[in-house]
């Protein structure tokens, strides 16, 4: 509750919705994505009868989870940067262009990937079990 009325007291309504662009972005686009590549493996996968069995669903999953994990990344890093700013960072530091360009000044493009391996290996069998 106390987080609550720091926010509110902070930033008002909007406060409540930091990061939300970046997320946005991240999720947005993505659920096409996801199911785009989950049925492009399920159909490369069917067997003689045109059916899907346990383990191609497992694997066309974890693809799906994978793929887009590796596009969506970046925006996921930069939400996390957003999202965890001090409450008195200047609100053009808030801006999801603002994160972009300086981070990669500042640190390239490593800085939007570190953790993607972590994430990658728990997007297999998170990714693989949604569709059980």
């Amino acid at each position: 509750l106390d987080c609550v009325k720091k926010i509110w007291r902070n930033d008002g309504a909007l406060g409540f919705y930091r990061g939300f662009w970046p997320t946005f972005w991240r999720d947005g686009p993505t659920y096409g994505l996801y199911f785009v590549v989950y049925e492009f493996f399920k159909w490369k996968t069917l067997d003689e009868q045109g059916n899907s069995s346990m383990p191609s669903l497992l694997f066309a999953g974890g693809m799906a989870g994978i793929c887009t994990w590796l596009f969506t990344y970046p925006f996921d890093v930069v939400k996390s940067v957003i999202q965890t700013l001090p409450d008195d960072a200047p609100r053009q530091q808030r801006t999801m262009a603002y994160q972009f360009s300086t981070n990669y000044k500042l640190h390239g493009t490593k800085f939007f990937t570190q953790g993607l391996s972590a994430c990658l290996i728990r997007a297999i069998p998170a990714n693989a079990a949604t569709f059980l």
